[in-house]
């Protein structure tokens, strides 16, 4: 997976549109899929909601990513 939530899930939550296909005959058609079919949009925002409380817990989820990418940035071995 490339898209961020994708990755965090671990699974398929959104079609992942990519290079070539990044042009409005194959956005378009997905995007109105998602936004008109109640059944699935309803899935991907309870998938997303779920991923979200994994990953960051149902409180200060904002402070919790903070911390989160802080630890990363201080994890990398940066040579100057």
């Amino acid at each position: 997976f490339i898209g961020l939530a994708n990755i965090l899930a671990g699974e398929e939550v959104c079609r992942e549109i990519t290079q070539n296909e990044c042009k409005p005959k194959y956005i378009f058609p997905e995007a109105l899929r998602i936004l008109t079919d109640s059944k699935l949009n309803t899935k991907i925002r309870n998938k997303l909601r779920e991923t979200k409380d994994r990953e960051l817990g149902t409180t200060n989820g904002a402070k919790k990513a903070a911390k989160e990418i802080q630890n990363f940035l201080k994890n990398l071995n940066v040579s100057g």
